[in-house]
This record gives C-alpha cells, sequence and structure tokens, in this order.
C-alpha cells in the first residue's frame, strides 16, 4: 500500500502531472484531493461526482424527474374550467326581464370566481415553466461539466505516461535517479500501475455519470415540453373564461336596459290611462251638458217636418262616427296590423279588444256600448280616430314605436 498525505483543493487549481483517485461518495461534488507519494514525485489527484447531490432524489437522479412529467400531464388536464353561457331568455315582461337579469348576475359572480381560479394556476403554470427551464439549464451545465472533467483525467492519463517514458529514460534528476537504483524501478511500475487503474476507474465513473445527466437532460426536456404544454392550456382556459364573462357582462347590461325600458314604457302607459280616463270623463260631463242644453231648446222648438231625420251635421255635433282620413289610412291600418294582425274580431280575453286592441273602459268613454269586437269595423275605425284626435299615436305606445310612427 502505498503512503501518501492528501490536500484537498478546488478542481481550479492547478495540478501538474497526476493521476485520478476515486474518494468517497460523502463528499461534496466537484471536490479535488491532490496527492503527493513520497516514493515518486509523480503526483495524482482525485474527482468525485456525487450525483446524489445535485438531482432531486438521492441514489436516483431520475425518479422525481418522471414524476414531475406525470404530475404535469395531469395538470394540463386539470387548468381548464369549463363556463358553458347559458342561452338567455328573452323576456318580454318586468318580472321575465328580471329574472333573466338575476340569472345572469348569477352566472358572472360564478364566472368571476372561475377566472379566478384559472388565473392563479396560470401564474402556477408559469411558474413551473420557468423552474424546468432553470433545471433543464442546470442539468445542462452539469453535463458540460463532466464531460470537461473527462477530459482532463484522460489529459492527467497522457501527461503521466509521457512523464514516465522521460523519466524511464534518464533525461531527468528521477530517472538517472532510478537507472542507479534498480529496486526503486519495481516501487514505480507499481505505483503507475495503481494510478493507472485508479484513472480508468474514475473515466469509467465519470462516463456512467454523464450517460445519466444526458438521460436527465432528455428528461428534463419532456418536463418543460410539458410545462409549456400546460401553460399554454391554462392561458387558453383564462382567455377564454374571461370572453364568457365579458358577454354575460354585455347581456347583463342590455337585459337590464331592456328591463328600464318597459318600466318607463309602463309608467307613461299608465298616465296616458288616467290622462285618458280623466279626459273621457270630461268630455261626458260636457256631452251631458250639451244634451240638457239640447233637450231643452228641442222642448221649445216646433215640431220637425216629415222631410226626414235631422241633419247629420248636428249628429256628428254630438259623437262623431267618421273614420280615418285618407292620408292616415295606412298609418291606421299599420296599426291594426301590428296590434291585432287586422283583426276587427279578435278576442282573446285578454282585456282587450277588436282590430284596434280597446281597453274596455276607454270604449266606453269613447261613448260606445258592448264589446269593441263584436262592433262593425266602420265603428271601430272611427272610435280609434277619436282616440287619436285626442292623445295622438301615443294610445299605441309600443306599435307606435314598432311602426315608426313615433
Amino acid at each position: 500500500m502505498l503512503d501518501r498525505s492528501c490536500i484537498r483543493s478546488g478542481l481550479e487549481e492547478d495540478r501538474g502531472y497526476g493521476h485520478l483517485v476515486t474518494l468517497p461518495a460523502d463528499h461534496r461534488l466537484d471536490a479535488t484531493w491532490h496527492c503527493e507519494s513520497d516514493q515518486s514525485s509523480l503526483g495524482f489527484s482525485g474527482v468525485w461526482t456525487n450525483r446524489g447531490t445535485n438531482s432531486p432524489t438521492i441514489g436516483h437522479p431520475h425518479a422525481n424527474r418522471r414524476a414531475m412529467v406525470t404530475t404535469a400531464a395531469l395538470t394540463i388536464g386539470s387548468l381548464a374550467i369549463s363556463i358553458t353561457p347559458v342561452p338567455t331568455a328573452q323576456g318580454a315582461t318586468t318580472t321575465g326581464l328580471a329574472a333573466q337579469a338575476a340569472a345572469i348576475a348569477g352566472r358572472v359572480s360564478a364566472e368571476s370566481s372561475a377566472l379566478s381560479t384559472i388565473g392563479e394556476r396560470y401564474l402556477a403554470a408559469v411558474a413551473r415553466y420557468h423552474s424546468d427551464l432553470a433545471t433543464l439549464a442546470s442539468t445542462h451545465a452539469a453535463l458540460t461539466r463532466t464531460a470537461t472533467s473527462i477530459k482532463q483525467e484522460r489529459t492527467l492519463v497522457d501527461s503521466a505516461a509521457v512523464e514516465a517514458y522521460v523519466a524511464s529514460g534518464a533525461e531527468n534528476a528521477i530517472g538517472l535517479y532510478l537507472a542507479n537504483q534498480p529496486d526503486r524501478t519495481t516501487i514505480t511500475d507499481a505505483y503507475l500501475g495503481e494510478a493507472t487503474t485508479e484513472v480508468n476507474a474514475t473515466i469509467a465513473t465519470l462516463g456512467r455519470d454523464r450517460s445519466e445527466l444526458t438521460t436527465e437532460q432528455a428528461t428534463e426536456e419532456a418536463v418543460t415540453s410539458l410545462a409549456a404544454a400546460a401553460l399554454g392550456e391554462s392561458k387558453q382556459a383564462r382567455d377564454s373564461a374571461l370572453a364568457t364573462l365579458l358577454s354575460e357582462q354585455t347581456t347583463l347590461s342590455s337585459v337590464k336596459g331592456r328591463l328600464k325600458a318597459l318600466v318607463q314604457a309602463q309608467e307613461v302607459a299608465a298616465q296616458r290611462e288616467a290622462e285618458e280616463k280623466a279626459a273621457a270623463a270630461e268630455a261626458a260631463a260636457q256631452a251631458a251638458a250639451a244634451a240638457a242644453a239640447a233637450s231643452k231648446t228641442t222642448a221649445t222648438a216646433p215640431a220637425p217636418s216629415a222631410a226626414g231625420p235631422p241633419a247629420s251635421s248636428a249628429i256628428s255635433s254630438i259623437r262623431p262616427t267618421a273614420g280615418p282620413p285618407s292620408s292616415l289610412a295606412a298609418d291606421f291600418a299599420a296599426i291594426r296590423r301590428c296590434e291585432a294582425s287586422g283583426d276587427y274580431s279578435l278576442n282573446t280575453g285578454n282585456g282587450y279588444y277588436g282590430a284596434y286592441q280597446f281597453a274596455y273602459q276607454t270604449w266606453i268613454d269613447l261613448g260606445e256600448s258592448g264589446l269593441p269586437s263584436a262592433a262593425p269595423p266602420a265603428t271601430q275605425d272611427a272610435a280609434a280616430y277619436k282616440l287619436y284626435l285626442r292623445s295622438g299615436w301615443s294610445s299605441w305606445p309600443s306599435c307606435a314605436v314598432i311602426t315608426g310612427l313615433e
């Protein structure tokens, strides 16, 4: 056994000529021992690459990386949160629109929460991707260092061989000394044999490390590829959820606007109905007063001749029966089509009757009797024209807007 003392130092220090020896596995990565033999001027140095200290799992450097590949693959499937927008109902009443708005608001709240979850997973995917890139770079650097170490050790073997050859030729002081002392030659040969064996063993160890690092680098590349795919799908899920949320918010704003407009229209219609009732009551009072005055005049007037009924002008002064003029005929026809598809006898039981969908009280206030849907078309046209003269097209607020009359 050779007696040698070793001094621990870094790989970057100058070693001169020497040989590698295999050191215990509990030494730190890239630790180097430089030893001198008392039997020769030839030094030897050793490098032990402890793969365990630079790998995720001690004993098998690829175990955790393969686990990370599986984890990344599973993560891809869980990143996307599907948000399927529910078709919006076309509510035509305040109750329907209010229910629709409440439903959309609930979906917006749920989708906001889902978007927050997707955002968190997206950030985690970004962090995982950059971490895998860093690990891949570290593995590549370790592989480069191992290849450099193998090259250095082979250089040391070549240098030792040259040194031994020069010494055996007695070209320096060591060679002359050994030439004059043959008993030292055997010791020198034994030393060179042991050093060469240790160098070869170290080169073989470094070769295995390089093979492991190559495998690990391939694993890291697969993990990084999966992380990039997960990142892309997470971004796609986030963008899809955001688009759905914005669409729902737009729909909610539209429904709220329609609800507000419908409420305002109902308020206006109620106000107009109240005004119509007041006007009808006033007209009835005026008609009663006119009738009373007419009865007094009739009582004092001479008896009518047998020439026929009174002039039509006298009747029209009490209740006009003429329909709309020809200039408005097309407009009234449009109102009839909108309100009742032109059906003068329409009675659906909703409280509105005839081609113009008169309310019963409105019909009575206009001086008519019976149901509007039972009245002749000419009577309905005359009543509609009379209502138009009082209130304009506002008597049919919705259809006036639809037909463009207002």
